[in-house]
């Protein structure tokens, strides 16, 4: 999570684990079903 990561290394810190992840599972309370649908499957053609 930029820019925490980089200040808490700056700071001194040292990562102990780190995942990657490829989705949304945030939206705003207003978004339709049919535009959270299509930014799902826009992600997960990226990245493929």
């Amino acid at each position: 999570m930029e820019p925490w990561i980089s200040l808490a290394e700056k700071n001194g810190c040292r990562s102990v684990c780190e995942g990657h992840y490829l989705g949304a599972e945030n939206a705003s309370d207003n978004m339709d079903e049919e535009t959270f649908t299509a930014i799902n499957r826009a992600v997960v053609k990226a990245s493929t």
